[in-house]
């Protein structure tokens, strides 16, 4: 089975990779680790992160598939990764088909996001597409 696992270092992000630590075969899982570098306009609640040079957001994106596959391969997974420029949505979906992905995993924000309502997501996006989908959700506080 090949799992993609499309991260950007949120709490939720983690989680997701928890939960393929905690439920997936390592034996017949193949995990390619995915934190793209966003190009272009950035959804609402990434504002902030636009203001980073692209250095700075390559830098991070590398940060974060170094730490989500070094856990991966502690925990006995076959890992490759990876750190493409684009859409967030449209690369994870473009990678998916390329790589003939199983299942795509990845962290989704709050449900309650007034912002993420009206403006949408990755996840929410994600949805639309060809491949199996597995949305983990921040732990509630």
């Amino acid at each position: 089975m090949h799992v993609l696992y499309a991260t950007d270092g949120s709490e939720s992000a983690r989680n997701a990779g928890d939960l393929i630590v905690a439920v997936a075969d390592r034996a017949d899982v193949d995990v390619r680790v995915l934190s793209v570098v966003s190009t272009g306009l950035p959804a609402v609640k990434h504002l902030p992160d636009a203001l980073d040079s692209e250095r700075e957001r390559r830098e991070y994106a590398e940060r974060v598939v170094v730490e989500a596959s070094r856990r991966l391969r502690d925990e006995g997974f076959s890992v490759e990764t990876a750190t493409p420029e684009g859409n967030p949505s449209d690369v994870i979906t473009a990678t998916a088909r390329e790589q003939g992905a199983d299942l795509v995993v990845l962290g989704g924000g709050p449900r309650s996001s007034v912002v993420g309502r009206l403006m949408g997501s990755v996840s929410t996006a994600l949805l639309h597409g060809e491949n199996p989908l597995l949305v983990v959700r921040e732990a509630p506080v």
